[in-house]
């Protein structure tokens, strides 16, 4: 049975999916949360080069 969602919902909620890390920082030691690089890679690859100003949310929402 699918799911009626939207297709951001569907994309960024995939089995193993997890943005975070390999580290997890005191938040004292970031100046701006909305002003981070984001990548990701696969076997050493740059596959995506971003940052955190361009996404649809601020991290502070994903946070609440």
């Amino acid at each position: 049975m699918q799911n009626v969602t939207s297709q951001f919902m569907a994309g960024s909620t995939s089995v193993g999916f997890a943005t975070l890390g390999p580290w997890l920082v005191p938040r004292d030691t970031i100046a701006d949360s909305n002003a981070l690089r984001a990548q990701t890679r696969v076997n050493g690859a740059l596959r995506q080069n971003g940052n955190t100003r361009d996404m649809i949310v601020t991290c502070r929402q994903l946070i609440r």
